[in-house]
């Protein structure tokens, strides 16, 4: 007797998504893998996006579109969650692609066996086209690119250097059991701009997790999005990550292990400068002098951290951080802001 193939959940939220939607969608409809349940939630966008929902609803019977008034993306990916039926979800933004069309099939059979999460590869330059490459290549198959997995339990030295390294902020490189997000009450903190991602992975991994890591790239994220958080000035930017660095430490706290609440802490002074930084950017109304009373104000709130068990460059940069004053940051993030 067969096993039934798994029904695979995609949720993609999209407010404002025009420019990049249909590319979006049409990367997820033509996945090698049938099985999917795609669901994307409209977040009261204002301009064609949902004219192009409707469109791809009544092409595809396997998307279906939630229409909300704007509440922001932690909302919509919730409505997601709440709609998602799949043994299996993945996250997909509106404004990126699912680049290779294995994708999801390798994902399917990686999922055979005893896994709470599968990784893949990601990345963020331009976007290569599809069907290029070596004509005389021969094309891998989703077994061949399983066959070269790696499967790890994590441990606490191993979310301490994911947490430093950040590869536990993003959703869009990883698959989710649905039962595990059910059973761990997994959701998005609604009203959290900045940060989100990291939140709601944190209730999902702990001590045991077992992760199963596939060497595809299979995600294409647009970083050159001029929207987003990293790129602009965000008034109230450095509230909301102090806000997502509590939910880190308290979430730290459990475990009995230096490395953890030590990359917690580096996390919170590597947030700190990068909210200095923002400072010095053209789209920041803030006078000169504002820029620097801010400053201070936030190198006051986090004047020292403990930056334990991370490793010897990154414990230098937070002894680096504990030794300079709000000034001297001030002034080294705005000769790096300039020389990008």
């Amino acid at each position: 007797m067969s096993v039934p193939e798994p029904l695979v959940s995609v949720i993609i939220p999209v407010f404002n998504g025009e420019k990049h939607l249909v590319e979006c969608l049409e990367s997820v409809r033509r996945q090698s893998y049938r099985k999917l349940e795609i669901i994307a939630v409209n977040d009261g966008s204002t301009d064609a996006t949902e004219s192009i929902l409707r469109q791809f609803e009544r092409q595809d019977s396997r998307i279906t579109v939630t229409h909300q008034a704007n509440a922001g993306v932690s909302s919509a990916r919730n409505v997601g969650l709440d709609t998602a039926t799949g043994q299996w979800v993945m996250f997909v933004d509106a404004d990126d692609t699912m680049c290779d069309r294995l994708l999801v099939e390798t994902i399917v059979l990686a999922a055979e066996g005893d896994v709470d999460l599968i990784g893949f590869e990601t990345f963020s330059d331009e976007l290569p086209s599809i069907d290029g490459g070596d004509p005389h290549a021969v094309a891998e198959t989703p077994a061949g690119i399983v066959a070269r997995a790696r499967d790890y339990s994590l441990d606490g030295a191993t979310l301490a250097e994911m947490i430093a390294s950040e590869t536990l902020n993003a959703l869009w490189d990883k698959a989710y059991r649905r039962d595990a997000i059910v059973g761990r009450h997994c959701r998005f903190r609604v009203g959290t701009r900045i940060g989100e991602d990291l939140m709601f992975n944190l209730s999902y991994v702990r001590v045991g997790t077992r992760v199963r890591s596939v060497p595809i790239v299979g995600y294409f994220y647009r970083r050159s999005n001029a929207e987003s958080a990293t790129s602009r000035y965000l008034a109230g930017k450095y509230e909301d990550l102090m806000d997502v660095c509590d939910y880190l430490h308290g979430w730290a706290g459990q475990f009995e292990v230096d490395q953890v609440r030590g990359a917690a802490d580096y996390i919170r002074a590597k947030n700190v400068v990068s909210c200095i930084r923002d400072l010095h950017r053209d789209d920041c109304d803030l006078s000169h002098r504002e820029r620097l009373a801010t400053a201070q104000h936030y190198k006051s709130l986090v004047p020292a951290v403990r930056v334990e068990g991370v490793g010897a460059r990154r414990r230098l940069l937070g002894e680096f951080y504990n030794l300079l004053g709000s000034r001297s940051v001030f002034q080294l993030t705005r000769l790096l802001a300039h020389a990008r």
